[in-house]
């Protein structure tokens, strides 16, 4: 996965080229960590990491947006 810096700049970079009226990038990252107990004896503990991005703009009037949670060069 990439670092969220540079892709960040790769893709303001491709806004500025687009010339879009408005653009926004939201970079998520969600933990979550659980605990299973069982007669006050934890059995299960779990760790989950998901992280994902989102770009809104606006283009010729007309708004766009784009998510995924795939986050790669291409």
């Amino acid at each position: 996965m990439m670092e969220p810096k540079e892709v960040i700049e790769l893709i303001l970079d491709y806004l500025e080229r687009a010339k879009v009226s408005y653009g926004d990038i939201r970079w998520v990252n969600f933990q979550e960590e659980s605990i299973e107990v069982k007669n006050g004896i934890p059995e299960v503990i779990t760790h989950s990491e998901t992280t994902g991005i989102g770009v809104r703009v606006l283009h010729h009037g007309a708004w766009g947006f784009a998510g995924s949670s795939l986050i790669t060069r291409e």
